[in-house]
């Protein structure tokens, strides 16, 4: 019998037995579970992990929708569905999930390997490289660096703070773990914290791409904005061709109110991504800025027509009369402001 008392020691007995190749205990003791608590996290995962094993595909998908429903943002629910759907000979439906999974999770190294194999499969030979480097990568990791990265992108962030400190106290200048404890001092608010550190890791390791990029989020978040445009033309020296690189140095020259500069650069980025949301919402704040209202609308329309989701395109407003709260594009909250205003 589970002891539903104590859901965890249950589940690291399902994890055992799964270990073992003994799907039917796990999947009772996931059920056990979600019987008295039916949108526990790891007991959908384990249940949908057990239902793939046993070819109870059908019953994999419901509880793959459950736990996506309850935890949207759960890197190994898409993993899980990545290796459903692949099973099932789509292919197209598994990058896709193995993608999903990797943005909420980048510790997810299955993943990784997974993409870099569908990649590989469909010619995209550079792709693939670069995702079998973030395997590889990941898996040079010491364990608890890799223990850090997913807890915190799976939300336990203390526990992740308490690891990554005790390493540090062991190897007080490995970068990675220096800049692992800056981005949960960043999480928590402390960026006082994380720009020391994120500073102090740039001097011992120079070129090494993700310091300077996580660097400059932790200047703008102070407000350092000469600094974090000095970091972005760092990186532009390096590769000015580089979309990553160019959307920062847009972002930034932005932030400095080098509106023009921006709106160069955010183009040349949608060059090369023509439909990427990130950048038509950043560069319909710096045309809403420089006084360029009906282009501004338009990007702004045009992220929520590529990308529904993305919040940062909506903003909810109290209009005068009918429901309490509706959800407006950016652009339509902007053609109602103008038009309050002339009324």
């Amino acid at each position: 019998m589970t002891d539903l008392a104590t859901p965890e020691a249950a589940l690291q007995q399902a994890q055992k037995s799964i270990q073992s190749g003994d799907f039917r205990t796990a999947s009772k003791i996931a059920a056990d579970i979600l019987a008295q608590q039916p949108q526990h996290r790891d007991a959908l995962y384990m249940a949908a992990v057990c239902a793939r094993y046993e070819n109870r595909n059908d019953d994999a998908f419901t509880c793959l929708a459950e736990l996506k429903a309850a935890s949207p943002d759960y890197g190994r629910a898409w993993q899980e569905e990545g290796h459903l759907r692949r099973k099932l000979g789509d292919n197209q439906g598994a990058m896709t999930a193995f993608e999903r999974a990797t943005r909420y999770n980048p510790s997810l190294i299955a993943s990784w390997k997974a993409q870099a194999e569908l990649l590989a499969a469909s010619g995209n030979t550079g792709a693939a490289n670069n995702a079998i480097a973030q395997a590889q990568r990941l898996q040079a990791l010491p364990r608890e660096l890799l223990a850090v990265t997913n807890h915190i992108h799976e939300g336990r962030i203390f526990r992740a703070e308490e690891i990554a400190r005790a390493f540090l106290q062991r190897h007080p200048t490995h970068v990675e773990g220096m800049r692992l404890l800056a981005d949960i001092g960043s999480r928590l608010g402390v960026q006082e914290d994380a720009d020391f550190l994120l500073e102090s890791a740039v001097e011992l390791d120079p070129d090494n791409i993700q310091l300077r990029l996580d660097y400059i989020q932790v200047l703008r978040k102070r407000q350092k904005f000469a600094a974090a445009l000095e970091q972005a033309n760092f990186l532009m020296a390096r590769d000015p061709d580089n979309p990553v690189f160019q959307s920062h140095y847009a972002i930034e020259s932005m932030q400095a109110g080098d509106y023009e500069t921006a709106l160069e650069y955010f183009d040349r980025v949608l060059t090369v991504l023509p439909d990427d949301p990130a950048t038509l919402v950043s560069r319909g704040h710096a045309l809403k800025t420089y006084g360029r209202t009906e282009e501004a609308i338009a990007s702004y329309r045009r992220a929520t027509e590529v990308a529904p989701g993305h919040g940062d395109a909506w903003l909810v407003c109290l209009p005068k009369s009918g429901p309490l709260f509706e959800l407006v594009p950016a652009s339509d909250m902007e053609l109602r402001h103008g038009q309050e205003s002339q009324a």
